[in-house]
């Protein structure tokens, strides 16, 4: 063929010599496509292992440990070394981690875990049913001081064998598995220390845990630890991690922590720059009225007008633009059931003088509004830090502008823990609450909680309220939970104990090479490293079948 081809070609004029060319060059272009094309239809992206990333964050770790891990600092490390029975997809939803798998008694009372059997702490000795039940009695016991023994209390557990745990509540509670999130300690390291000494264990810093990084080195400066590096602990449960190095840099401040990144010593953060995106805080900030302390604050029309005057739309984008989302409920926004109306019996329309002049109200001549004599007057109490103090001074300054005499008192912050929310010695509250996974509102609003311990911090005592909180933790559908959520929101609205204002925004840079899914909305910041084994720097492409 060939040599009949070269004899016949030889023959061409030019012209057709070059339709013989283009042909050739058509019939390749189109091969090479078809088998790219034919190429791409089974190849895959998969993640490839390596790559480092190198992280400020601000302040100095003290406690990396599941039982004490308050602040933001410890918990990042805790997220990364340990390991619970169950852990939180970025979409909120909670997967076996050490628990192979659960299961649910029909009365609700029962929990049982079955952990897996290639389950171990990074230094090789295997996770066991006793180390879980070591590790919630010793948050339960009030001698290791604890903060989190709330959330466990009254809660029964038991080892049945080495590899099954069972807890057991005394009445439903829904929310209750959002618990087994909690990191499991070694036994082995642990059992030795005396609960009364936790606090003061050398495995604060040295942890050891069973999570998807483990510590490798420290470095010291000036007394203070100053980085961390954590190495991929190949025998994590769910998967080895493709992140091979996490380097972790404290700061004392944000200052240090931005001219660090502008210095490129790291490389992602909790700061603003122009590849920054938004982890938004399941939290709280509200005005939350103590009626028992201030005679016009029970009058629920001036609750009321006080919802005209505050314009949250206005605070936020003074205060904090793009670092805040508004509220309009006592529920983070994303939570807010889609068929809910919110504040619908409040007419936002009617102005504020005219309201005031239908209810006989006249301001004096300090410019204060008064009626026989008594002048709407009342205190409103926060913490002293910056954001707590910015809203402070804007809120009053809105309702002086309007004839309200209201003043700000601060309080450092120990001081407003224990003279302020405790006692509940306060008229209005400025102060921010975590509204945890599960969405219990039970501690917020239910008129047991009206004392401390209890969170119901504006005193709120409602029936029908008590009812729907109770509801909550039974309710076994995703159906009957919105029905009796949308119920309770509408309840609270209606009578006004609080006055939500908004939620922070945290900015979190990362390396614009790296692959990730961070959760939106967070209890905890630490919540970013929920995923973290599944995040990558580089991608290989593969035929599906050698995936």
């Amino acid at each position: 063929m060939t040599s009949f081809f070269k004899d016949h070609y030889t023959h061409f004029s030019q012209t057709e010599r070059l339709f013989v060319h283009i042909f050739f060059l058509i019939l390749l272009v189109s091969g090479l496509t078809a088998g790219v094309l034919f190429n791409r239809q089974f190849l895959t992206d998969t993640p490839k292992t390596g790559g480092v990333i190198t992280e400020g964050i601000v302040g100095v770790p003290r406690f990396i440990n599941p039982l004490y891990a308050e602040r933001d600092v410890d918990r990042d490390l805790t997220t990364l070394i340990y390991s619970g029975l169950t852990r939180r997809t970025p979409q909120g939803n909670l997967i076996p981690d050490l628990a192979e798998s659960w299961e649910i008694s029909d009365d609700g009372l029962t929990y049982t875990f079955k952990l897996r059997e290639d389950a171990i702490f990074h230094d090789n000795t295997p996770v066991t049913a006793q180390d879980v039940v070591f590790t919630v009695e010793a948050v339960q016991e009030s001698s290791s001081k604890s903060p989190f023994e709330r959330d466990w209390d009254g809660t029964g557990v038991l080892a049945l064998n080495d590899s099954t745990v069972i807890f057991t509540l005394t009445k439903p509670f829904t929310p209750f598995i959002q618990n087994t999130t909690l990191g499991i300690l070694p036994k082995h390291l642990w059992q030795d220390e005396g609960q009364e000494n936790y606090l003061f264990s050398r495995y604060n810093t040295t942890p050891v845990g069973s999570g998807p990084y483990q510590v490798v080195s420290t470095k010291r400066s000036l007394e203070e630890t100053s980085q961390y590096v954590l190495k991929s602990f190949p025998k994590y449960l769910l998967g080895e991690p493709y992140i091979d190095t996490i380097s972790l840099l404290f700061y004392d401040n944000e200052k240090e922590l931005a001219r660090a990144y502008e210095n490129g010593v790291i490389s992602s953060g909790q700061l603003i720059t122009s590849r920054s995106s938004d982890l938004v805080l399941s939290e709280v900030f509200a005005l939350f009225f103590n009626q028992n302390k201030n005679a016009f604050l029970k009058d629920i029309e001036i609750r009321e007008a006080l919802v005209t005057l505050i314009d949250k739309e206005v605070l936020v984008s003074t205060l904090f633009p793009e670092k805040a989302e508004v509220l309009e409920t006592y529920i983070p926004t994303r939570l807010i059931p889609q068929d809910h109306e919110i504040f619908a019996e409040i007419d936002k329309e009617v102005l504020f003088e005219e309201y005031m002049g239908s209810k006989d109200w006249k301001k004096n001549q300090s410019g204060f509004w008064e009626k026989g004599g008594s002048e709407i007057k009342f205190s409103i109490s926060t913490a002293d830090t910056a954001l707590l103090i910015q809203v402070g001074q804007y809120v009053t300054g809105v309702l002086r502008e309007n004839g309200i005499n209201v003043t700000l008192e601060v309080y450092s912050p120990d001081d407003f823990q224990e003279q302020v929310i405790r006692p509940r010695n306060f008229e209005v509250l400025l102060f921010g609450q975590k509204i945890n996974h599960g969405l219990d509102l039970y501690g917020f609003w239910h008129s047991s909680q009206r004392n401390d311990p209890g969170l119901n911090i504006s005193q709120y005592t409602n029936l029908d309220v008590n009812i729907y909180l109770e509801r909550l933790r039974e309710e076994s559908t995703p159906e009957e939970y919105q029905k009796s959520l949308t119920s309770l929101l509408v309840e609270i609205e209606e009578e006004i104990p609080a006055i939500p204002l908004f939620a922070r925004k945290v900015p979190y840079t990362l390396p614009k090479d790296l692959y990730t899914t961070v959760p939106s909305l967070l209890v905890t910041t630490s919540e970013r490293f929920n995923a973290i084994y599944q995040w990558h720097k580089e991608k290989d492409s593969l035929w599906s079948i050698f995936k």
